[in-house]
């Protein structure tokens, strides 16, 4: 698959799985939205990290539409990597 300038949105991106995602898409020329929490310390020209809560549709709203802004293409690929875990008996 040729992602080269293909847009990504990468949800869940400040670390594991998702940064390394980030990683491998970018490196296949994608350009990369990454959504999250906490920002992921990447730097680099393709990617752009969103402070995202995905549990909070308002927040979400406003990522797609801070991503549509910056990268003026439509997007091509999503990663829904975000989780949400809970813990107790």
């Amino acid at each position: 698959m040729n992602l080269n300038n293909k847009l990504a949105i990468v949800t869940g991106v400040s670390k594991g799985i998702g940064l390394e995602t980030v990683k491998m898409l970018l490196n296949k020329g994608a350009k990369v939205a990454g959504w999250g929490r906490s920002a992921p310390g990447l730097q680099h020209e393709n990617f752009y990290f969103i402070p995202t809560n995905v549990g909070v549709l308002a927040e979400v709203e406003k990522a797609l539409e801070e991503t549509r802004l910056h990268f003026g293409i439509p997007c091509s690929v999503l990663i829904n990597n975000a989780g949400l875990g809970y813990e107790g008996l």
